[in-house]
């Protein structure tokens, strides 16, 4: 199996059971791909942030239509 790693360090000294293999990579590709990993990863962060706020708004919004419900039954006797 082989893996690519996109650090900006890749010195790979501190692995002692894996041998690096580095596919030749040109310069310009060094340059972009670990920024564009980097903008990828904010991203899902953002992502994750988002997801969590909906969650949020979807359970207040289950608590103010229990809520509503109830003051409808209230008006309604």
């Amino acid at each position: 199996m082989t893996v690519t790693s996109w650090k900006d360090d890749n010195s790979g000294g501190y692995c002692k059971f894996f041998k690096w293999i580095d596919a030749p990579v040109c310069e310009r590709a060094k340059q972009i791909i670990p920024g564009l990993l980097r903008m990828l990863n904010e991203q899902k962060a953002k992502n994750r942030n988002l997801e969590t706020e909906v969650e949020k708004l979807k359970e207040k919004s289950r608590f103010l239509q229990s809520v509503n419900c109830s003051l409808e039954k209230k008006i309604d006797h």
